[in-house]
């Protein structure tokens, strides 16, 4: 997770190509304005772009899910502005130490190469 100032559609595709343009094959959104410049993922690092329909997060089931545990820490009535990135980093190794379903029950740590799990604290970008 890194932490994101702004709601800057450059900001946050800049950030997110960073994360995961080495990795990604395809991302799926939710319907922010941050996402308006997607299309810059495709044509310049072939990713595929997906949106969920609005109103059905369960389209994103295993990000949903991260997110609960996420606000678990982070509750909405804490800003934004005053969490701190060692913070997020230490909620990120703890999320990616939870066994997946998805990953026959194994953890992202246990599935992927360290450097690979690295980018993966970066993939939530908190606006």
């Amino acid at each position: 997770m890194v932490k994101n100032e702004t709601k800057s559609t450059e900001e946050v595709i800049s950030k997110l190509t960073k994360a995961v343009a080495h990795c990604a094959r395809s991302i799926t959104f939710d319907n922010g304005k941050e996402f308006t410049n997607h299309t810059i993922l495709k044509k310049e690092h072939d990713i595929a772009t997906y949106f969920c329909d609005p109103g059905a997060p369960y389209q994103k089931g295993s990000v949903e899910n991260s997110n609960g545990i996420i606000r678990y820490y982070f509750p909405f009535k804490v800003l934004a502005h005053t969490i701190k990135q060692k913070d997020l980093d230490y909620v990120a190794s703890f999320v990616n130490h939870i066994p997946r379903k998805v990953l026959n029950y194994l953890t992202p740590c246990e599935v992927y190469p360290k450097d690979f799990t690295m980018k993966l604290c970066d993939v939530a970008l908190h606006c």
